[in-house]
């Protein structure tokens, strides 16, 4: 018996494929993306310009480059100015290899946050949480 995952009816795409008697690799867990790759709008709220990231490094290497899940966790852990409303959730993984992979993500302030946050910061994403998931088969 087969189990498949995902696959497309008119092409070779698949996202994996387990056998019976294959095991899965995984490793879980969380991170706040808080590294800003070029200005802060709101330093003090936690407010970047463009998403900001973090890089998961794996407890352990996995055999090859994991599939990675992602959802968001926390939002605005840092940035009391929006009071929780949000207009966009963003987030995408990037630079997957055997040993972690890179993660951007953040929280936009509701246009209805200009006046606490600031006008150019509703613009931004927020620093926020996310938990992840790593999916590999086992050689």
């Amino acid at each position: 018996m087969t189990i498949q995952l995902f696959s497309a009816a008119s092409s070779n795409c698949q996202s994996g494929v387990w056998s019976p008697g294959e095991s899965t690799e995984i490793q879980s867990g969380s991170v706040y993306t808080s590294i800003c790759g070029s200005y802060w709008l709101n330093a003090p709220e936690s407010i970047c310009n463009n998403l900001p990231y973090n890089d998961v490094v794996f407890s352990e290497p996995m055999a090859s480059p994991p599939q990675i899940i992602v959802a968001s966790s926390r939002l605005f852990p840092f940035t009391p100015c929006a009071a929780g409303a949000s207009d966009a959730i963003d987030h995408v993984v990037s630079s997957v290899t055997r040993f972690g992979f890179r993660l951007y993500g953040g929280a936009s302030p509701s246009s209805t946050a200009s006046g606490s946050c600031g006008s150019a910061a509703v613009n931004g994403r927020a620093v926020s949480g996310f938990s992840w998931l790593a999916l590999n088969k086992k050689p």
